[in-house]
């Protein structure tokens, strides 16, 4: 049986927020089984990095298989290697929130173009008012 984790034990190995981790589950990058109303990611989805006990999504890393170590050190080598896949999956992570900003910044900027165009242009008169019924009884 698989261990499962919490969205927040989740996002406290990774170092984000919860709603990150729910911005995950959104966008399929993590799996989870909503258990009534908790939900529990698969501990398995989880990848450690050697580096200060940091975990990074094992979605964000496209191999899991990593080349030897090359050099007389191999395990400095290796831990380096371990490292540079942990910053590349976080600059991956990085650059894709970046792209979902800017995709969300143009929409709002088309949004706001359609409401100034709105705003700028005429508006046909409404029909007249009903005249008040204090007039038609007094009417001379």
């Amino acid at each position: 049986m698989a261990d499962y984790l919490s969205v927040d034990e989740v996002a406290q190995r990774c170092g984000v927020s919860p709603t990150t981790v729910h911005r995950w589950l959104q966008a399929g990058r993590l799996t989870a089984i909503k258990r009534g109303r908790f939900v529990q990611i698969p501990a398995d989805q989880l990848m450690p990095s050697i580096d200060h006990g940091a975990h990074v999504t094992r979605a964000t890393v496209t191999s899991g298989q990593r080349p030897a170590p090359m050099g007389d050190n191999g395990a400095a080598d290796d831990r380096g290697h371990s490292r540079l896949v942990a910053l590349v999956a976080e600059l991956t992570l990085k650059a894709e929130a970046a792209a979902m900003w800017q995709a969300r910044a143009e929409f709002l900027a088309g949004e706001l173009a359609s409401a100034r165009e709105e705003i700028r242009a005429p508006q046909a008169p409404g029909p007249a008012p009903p005249e008040p019924w204090w007039r038609r009884w007094f009417k001379t």
